[in-house]
């Protein structure tokens, strides 16, 4: 009868083990594939790295509505543990024209790669001329 309850008792422990594993291991492993990452690379028209970009992300499942991130050194950025959803980026940096992309797809488990090639901004200057005509004393000589 010992030889019964000794081996019940180790697979009932191997079984409470397992199940804790189990329990303890899903909350690690949810959190890891519900959510999802932007990453990529900003360029020049040269094809160089720029770095100080502001990116803008945007999208309803945001708690802020839109998060910001500036590129490094080697242009590149990273929008990590995304919620499932759309959402929109603006690259903005002065001196360059801004640009968007809309309609970017996050599903659980995935890492987007959004690569962006910013174009020169074109110089605008405005000169405003304002002038009186000087005023002729045509009583004195």
């Amino acid at each position: 009868m010992k030889a019964y309850t000794r081996r019940a008792n180790t697979w009932f422990g191997i079984a409470l083990l397992a199940t804790a594993l189990v329990v303890l291991s899903s909350p690690l492993a949810s959190a890891q594939t519900l959510t999802g990452s932007i990453v990529g690379q900003v360029v020049d028209p040269d094809g160089l790295p720029i770095p100080g970009v502001t990116i803008l992300l945007e999208s309803p499942q945001l708690v802020a509505g839109q998060m910001e991130v500036v590129t490094q050194e080697t242009g590149r950025y990273r929008f990590s543990t995304l919620p499932s959803g759309t959402y929109s980026v603006i690259f903005s940096l002065s001196g360059f024209k801004n640009l968007q992309h809309e309609g970017i797809n996050i599903s659980a488990g995935s890492t987007a790669t959004l690569d962006a090639a910013l174009s020169i901004a074109e110089i605008e200057e405005t000169i405003t001329v304002t002038g009186e005509s000087p005023l002729v004393d045509v009583k004195s000589s």
